[in-house]
């Protein structure tokens, strides 16, 4: 299998509000337990030789427009979510790569299931389904991709402060799931384990029935995720999760949040 090493800087954030962002690069194993042995990182340092290589840009919009996509659909800003799905079944593919065809009717098959969603649990879906579709063609090219590095927020009572952390650990779910990256999905799952959620207030509310149910099955994801190894199952887990999250912020946020 041919090896590429790609230079980008990438944001993968899963939502606004994960913290501020360090000059420090998170840097995945090409080796030892993860699964990754005999592939070359994706550095994620725009001041690499390589960086201002076409392909690097490419991929890099390709990751922006994801995180973009993913951001979209965690805010309730569906159309924004499905503008960037359609770029990405419109653009051209793939400057600097060959023999990628099967990868790309993949990619795109997935991003036009986004578009045609017709609601945010079919959308949740189909985007996880879009990030196994990337992981799959990065394992058989032989690239990891390395990801700027957000600090875990500080674990405080306010449940915005919680909420971060929970952004924060799914984040970390998704990026080991395009990746594809087991030391960054364990990350997140063993940090989604450990998480409180202070409802008391959302769970006395009108939509108190939704953010309960939201929340029981939000710790029985999370109990299972460190547990889950191979790809199909962390992509239906973290669809099924996504889904989930959506489904309750939509039910206590009817206003979509806008996009920074």
């Amino acid at each position: 299998m041919r090896s590429l090493a790609l230079a980008a800087s990438l944001i993968a954030c899963f939502a606004a509000g994960c913290g501020s962002r360090s000059d420090a690069r998170a840097t995945v194993s090409t080796g030892g337990d993860g699964g990754a042995a005999g592939r070359s990182p994706v550095v994620a340092d725009a001041g690499s030789p390589d960086a201002s290589t076409e392909l690097a840009r490419h991929m890099a919009d390709h990751l922006t427009r994801v995180s973009r996509m993913q951001e979209a659909l965690v805010r309730g800003q569906l159309e924004i979510a499905r503008d960037e799905a359609r770029w990405l079944v419109a653009h051209p593919e793939h400057v600097g790569l060959t023999d990628v065809d099967a990868a790309v009717a993949r990619m795109r098959g997935a991003a036009e299931a986004v578009v045609a969603a017709p609601d945010l649990p079919a959308m949740a879906g189909a985007t996880a389904r879009l990030g196994a579709a990337c992981a799959a063609c990065h394992e058989e090219r032989g690239v990891m991709v390395a990801y700027a590095w957000a600090a875990l927020p500080d674990d405080e009572p306010a449940l915005a402060r919680q909420m971060q952390r929970h952004q924060w650990a799914a984040a970390r779910l998704w990026e080991g799931v395009v990746g594809p990256a087991d030391e960054l999905w364990r990350t997140g799952a063993s940090t989604l384990a450990t998480l409180r959620f202070d409802v008391g207030s959302l769970a006395a509310g009108a939509d108190g029935e939704a953010v309960k149910a939201a929340l029981a099955r939000v710790r029985s994801l999370s109990a299972q995720a460190g547990a889950v190894k191979d790809q199909p199952s962390r992509v239906a887990l973290y669809g099924e999760l996504l889904s989930t999250c959506v489904a309750c912020h939509a039910a206590v946020r009817p206003v979509a949040r806008p996009m920074p």
